[in-house]
């Protein structure tokens, strides 16, 4: 992760986001990097029992209905996750933020009194503006700009989750797929998509793809990887 760069992780909804950003959050706070992750959709408590499940190997499912405790091997997997993230220097913030303003105040807080290098938004989307009264995408400009400025003030990496448009549904993701593209997209350092085909519910795991659409400082390309639905996981294809 490059500091002082925007980056955008952008997919439809339920393809992933919120789990590959998890599972990069979980990565970066394992190596003692201190993460910051706000969730604007999902409470701490799920985000908890996903990034157990990331570190376990146990499906969510047996973790959220107790019934990986039954097994001593699946009992110790889920003590050693637990006191594995329990080290990480990882803070979820999952409580209402009023405005932009608020966002932009407690990333200086936990960048200063914390020392968080990485900060995820789940999602811009989400974030509410301090003046309701300009056109959504005024506003979408108007955040993007302050966070980039903000993430070079401070030498952080701030990385946004965005959804992409509906008629971006069941094809690969282009930056003129993402959400009011032309505030978000100009802001953003790094943009990624995610693509694989919607679960119906029986796959052990569907073939996927991360997309580099755009990297300022770097290659664009793609990655081959694979996404488990009952972990909420992307192994990457070797």
């Amino acid at each position: 992760i490059q500091l002082g760069k925007q980056i955008i992780i952008g997919a439809r909804p339920s393809i992933g986001k919120s789990s590959f950003a998890l599972q990069l959050a979980g990565a970066l706070a394992e190596q003692k990097i201190p993460v910051g992750y706000f969730s604007l959709e999902m409470q701490e408590m799920t985000l908890m029992k996903r990034l157990t499940s990331l570190k376990s190997g146990l499906t969510i499912g047996s973790i959220s209905h107790g019934t990986c405790v039954r097994s001593q091997n699946q009992l110790v997997k889920l003590q050693v996750a637990v006191s594995k993230i329990y080290e990480m220097p990882l803070y979820i913030h999952d409580e209402s933020l009023r405005n932009e303003k608020d966002l932009l105040s407690r990333i200086r807080y936990m960048a200063k009194i914390n020392g968080v290098k990485v900060f995820f938004v789940d999602h811009i989307g989400l974030v509410k503006h301090s003046m309701p009264s300009m056109k959504r995408v005024e506003q979408l400009d108007d955040i993007t700009q302050q966070l980039l400025h903000l993430a070079q003030e401070l030498n952080i990496a701030i990385i946004l989750l965005c959804q992409l448009r509906r008629d971006a549904e069941g094809k690969e993701p282009a930056l003129n797929d993402l959400r009011d593209s032309g505030s978000i997209e100009q802001n953003a350092d790094v943009c990624i998509f995610l693509h694989h085909a919607r679960s119906k519910g029986e796959e052990e795991f569907l073939e996927a793809k991360v997309i580099v659409a755009k990297n300022r400082d770097g290659a664009c390309g793609s990655s081959n990887m694979n996404f488990y639905p009952k972990l909420t996981k992307f192994v990457e294809v070797a």
